[in-house]
């Protein structure tokens, strides 16, 4: 709002300001219009991966990046009662995207998402976040979901059902 403010100061007319704000108001409902069909994604992933989720995150906030979608997943780690958050999440979300490490084969918390996401009838996808030679959560091979590798254009066909 600063900028606005700074713009209909400089241009020295009263006019101009109440212009730039209402072509504002409309650049700011139609991108809120396109994000609300994004999908509503709920991401599993190892706390020791976290510097390549907020990556992997910040690929969808990036407006140049073809990758979209709305995240639900938990951002800090929520002691004791995890699964309520977790749960209420998923259940919120349209699809759960597992991000696998080299260490998310043995997180719990990962293995119960997947396996809630799988129950509550959400879609599952998974992506290595490194090279797909690491070893997958046992949840992921149950329910018959193989990851695929970080690729931006394979990553929005699969999370638009494609």
């Amino acid at each position: 709002m600063r900028e606005i403010a700074f713009y209909a100061k400089e241009s020295r007319t009263l006019h101009e300001g109440p212009k730039l704000l209402m072509w504002y108001d409309q650049a700011l409902t139609r991108r809120d219009r396109e994000r609300a069909m994004d999908p509503r994604v709920f991401l599993s992933f190892a706390m020791e991966d976290k510097p390549l989720v907020e990556l992997f995150r910040g690929q969808a906030r990036n407006r140049r990046c073809a990758l979209t979608f709305r995240d639900y997943s938990i951002k800090e780690p929520v002691d004791g009662i995890w699964k309520y958050h977790a749960e209420r999440l998923i259940r919120a979300s349209t699809a759960t995207l597992c991000l696998v490490g080299t260490s998310t084969w043995r997180s719990e918390p990962v293995d119960w998402e997947i396996r809630r996401s799988a129950q509550l009838d959400k879609r599952v996808l998974a992506v290595f976040l490194r090279a797909a030679t690491v070893r997958v959560p046992s949840a992921l091979h149950e329910i018959g979901v193989t990851p695929i590798s970080w690729s931006v254009s394979a990553i929005e066909r699969k999370l638009h059902g494609e």
